[in-house]
């Protein structure tokens, strides 16, 4: 019963130095001992290493000069864990004093004739250490002091065990925030009830709140604006656990900060929980909001003084009071201003949400041809060659806007075709969906710029072209919104094919 009670006293205890030191005291008076230590069992570079954690009956200043024990023949049993070592005369056991330097016991160490030695095993076979007892009379162990040794030494390897499981927990715990709070983004982790569990100090700096208060509240106290997800997105963040995007939180004065946010799941044993890393984009949206006023500044300011050019230019047109190149020449470049401004007035659409579309049926054969016979150069109708299938291929999509992918992809053909080099446009269509594909003859595009011919403002010729780079970006979202998608190959050299495909209904 008494070893019991100690047994519980010392797995309440989490503190590994006073848990062995309680150990060894318990079981010093225990078993009638006159000292007793505790060596814990570690393994160095020579493969053993055995450091005295705990000494009960005599000042630690008398074994500071003494050398640790090794596993020789007399200590080995205890430290490999083989079994327990109870002797009347310790003089007596012929394992004794074969050890140099000292033969024995050392000069100056407390005599020692009765001996008893239990290995400390953990439940998983780690021999953790020992207990060694010593008394300077002889036949002071008995089998009821190697019991309560047993005893004590089984609940100190529970103990231990236990301490040391909270050691590395609490290390683990120390290394967890030390990157927590390292991360410069705010971290939020929310659990399945849409409660806040942690925040770093990037989240309360952006939010305003003090740890303890964020703990106390819930998602919906905090997230001003929810994203929208597609179905897609719900889908995708269902299966993969992941999910990126834009939102807006709420701080602590009632102010809105919008943010980019990424959030994954984590599934831990007492159920999942949400980890968003979330990083305030003020600066860009202003930066975006300040560019989509300037652009469509521009796009009012410079449409007006056009509108009056071209009528000037239909007016003498109509007298016919004019010199002919000029005014065709003059005619030419406000038509190309005029697209220019589109696309800056698309721009800016664009980036305030996805384009409008008025669905209709359509013809995609009628459609292509009509666009190719607008695009050919004048007095070189055969300049863009048509292959598609007798008869119509219909679909539910915007004419206009699909005109507009048409005329972008056939205007660049035409310009990088080299003199009367043939544009080649092939349609074709199954009954889920239609391809257009339009070749030219033209230099080929380096492979490095492949990947960005859709990006805003990206131009793979830089020079000698014009344009503001905005018309491959504008037909990739056209495409896009139709549920399309939209690419290039090309080689240099060896001409380019853009090729979309759209879903027919």
């Amino acid at each position: 019963a008494t070893v019991n009670r100690v047994g519980q006293l010392l797995t309440a205890q989490l503190d590994l130095g006073q848990l062995v030191q309680a150990v060894t005291d318990a079981a010093t008076d225990l078993t009638g001992a006159r000292f007793g230590a505790f060596f814990y069992n570690l393994v160095d570079d020579e493969g053993e290493s055995y450091t005295l954690n705990a000494l009960t009956g005599v000042s630690a200043d008398v074994f500071a000069g003494f050398p640790m024990p090794r596993a020789t023949a007399f200590f080995g049993p205890t430290f490999r864990g083989e079994g327990i070592v109870r002797l009347p005369d310790v003089r007596a056991d012929p394992r004794y004093g074969q050890n140099a330097p000292e033969k024995g016991i050392p000069d100056g160490h407390p005599p020692v004739v009765s001996y008893l030695a239990v290995p400390v095993v953990s439940r998983s076979g780690e021999v953790l250490g020992g207990l060694f007892f010593g008394h300077p009379e002889s036949g002071v162990f008995d089998a009821r002091a190697e019991d309560l040794a047993v005893g004590l030494a089984a609940h100190a390897a529970v103990a231990i065990d236990n301490a040391r499981l909270f050691r590395d927990a609490q290390a683990t715990e120390r290394r967890y925030r030390s990157l927590f709070e390292g991360v410069a983004d705010a971290i939020l982790v929310t659990d399945g009830g849409r409660r806040y569990r942690d925040a770093n100090a990037a989240a309360e700096s952006l939010l305003g709140y003090g740890r303890e208060e964020l703990l106390r509240l819930r998602v919906d106290d905090v997230v001003a604006l929810e994203p929208t997800w597609t179905a897609a997105e719900f889908e995708r963040f269902r299966t993969e656990g992941r999910w990126h995007g834009e939102m807006e939180l709420r701080r602590k004065d009632g102010s809105t900060v919008p943010v980019d946010a990424r959030a994954t799941v984590v599934d831990l044993p007492e159920g999942p929980v949400y980890l968003s890393t979330v990083r305030d984009i003020s600066d860009r949206k202003r930066t975006e909001r300040l560019r989509r006023d300037f652009l469509a500044m521009v796009g009012h300011d410079l449409r007006g003084p056009l509108t009056t050019l071209r009528g000037r230019v239909q007016l003498l047109q109509r007298r016919g009071t004019y010199h002919e190149p000029t005014v065709a020449a003059i005619f030419a470049q406000t038509q190309r201003m005029g697209r220019l401004i589109d696309d800056l007035a698309d721009l800016v659409r664009f980036e305030a949400g996805p384009p409008e579309l008025r669905r209709a049926p359509v013809d995609l054969v009628a459609l292509v041809r009509a666009e190719a016979e607008a695009a050919n150069p004048a007095g070189d109708a055969e300049r863009i060659q048509i292959i598609a299938p007798e008869g119509t291929i219909l679909g539910n999509w915007d004419a206009d806007r699909l005109g507009q992918v048409l005329q972008n992809l056939l205007g660049n053909a035409v310009k990088y075709a080299p003199g009367d080099n043939r544009v080649t446009v092939q349609v074709e269509a199954d009954a889920a969906e239609a391809r257009v594909g339009v070749t030219d003859q033209g230099p080929g595009i380096p492979p490095e710029h492949l990947a960005r011919l859709f990006e805003r403002f990206y131009r793979a010729d830089a020079t000698g072209a014009g344009g503001l780079g905005l018309g491959l970006y504008i037909s990739r979202m056209l495409v896009e919104a139709h549920g399309g998608r939209i690419w290039a190959k090309s080689e240099p050299g060896q001409g380019s094919t853009f090729t979309f495909v759209l879903p027919r209904r």
